[in-house]
């Protein structure tokens, strides 16, 4: 598994991407949560800066974070943990089975 942020050592393990910026107290949290999630269901975290990209700016801008697989929009701000746990258990059981 990579180390939760976006190195990815076993390229077998889903990505879990995290629509964030910099200075968000929402995505920080969500990044925490991620990485308690990653130890139990073993993907890797990818964030990425919706700053650094226009189109993801004006896309995210007053909801991230964003958590996202394989492109598809998993979940939005505020997070539940159970609710994003049962959510990424779902979503990573369907892509194995893809």
């Amino acid at each position: 598994m990579g180390d939760g942020k976006g190195q990815t050592a076993n390229s077998k393990a889903p990505v879990v991407t995290l629509y964030t910026r910099k200075d968000c107290s929402l995505c920080e949290d969500a990044a925490a949560l991620l990485r308690d999630l990653a130890r139990d269901f073993q993907f890797d975290i990818e964030p990425v800066d919706i700053d650094a990209d226009p189109a993801l700016r004006d896309r995210y801008n007053d909801i991230i974070p964003v958590i996202a697989i394989n492109g598809r929009e998993l979940a939005r701000a505020p997070f539940d943990a159970g609710a994003m746990r049962t959510a990424l258990a779902s979503a990573l059981h369907a892509d194995k089975s893809l």
